[in-house]
């Protein structure tokens, strides 16, 4: 089933960030400090907002390395995996389907290894304050394969 991407996002934009990290609670009040962001807290992890409208989430990672997971809006998740492992990329977290049983998004690595995520549900938050100050505004691969 394919379904448009988020309204606020075409297809190919960035349009959400995750940041994995041993340990939200620690990490949360660095960002309310820089960026002015307030916290929605749930089962551990923190839904970022700044003006009332969601930013990024903040969530524990168990054994990894913290860091920045940018999310891009596609129209058809499994069309864009299918995509992706054909351009020899790889798929680290399956796709997950969100209540009306369409796919929402899944973890995915590049050609050279650098983890993305993609993601489809309207009705799951998307950046749509982003560019704003304190919202996220640019991402970057930095890879010796190019």
């Amino acid at each position: 089933m394919s379904v448009s991407a988020n309204q606020d996002h075409a297809p190919g934009e960035p349009c959400w960030v995750t940041l994995a990290t041993v340990d939200p609670q620690a990490v949360v009040p660095f960002y309310q400090r820089l960026l002015g962001w307030n916290a929605t807290w749930a089962d551990g992890a923190a839904e970022m907002s700044l003006d009332a409208k969601p930013v990024a989430w903040i969530a524990p990672v168990a054994g990894g390395v913290p860091g920045w997971l940018m999310h891009i809006a596609v129209d058809d998740v499994e069309r864009s995996i299918a995509r992706a492992v054909g351009a020899g990329g790889s798929v680290l977290v399956a796709p997950t389907a969100d209540g009306d049983g369409h796919l929402a998004g899944a973890v995915l690595t590049d050609s050279a290894g650098a983890r993305f995520a993609i993601r489809n549900p309207p009705e799951r938050p998307t950046s749509s304050s982003a560019g704003q100050p304190g919202t996220f505004a640019w991402g970057e691969v930095i890879s010796d394969d190019v």
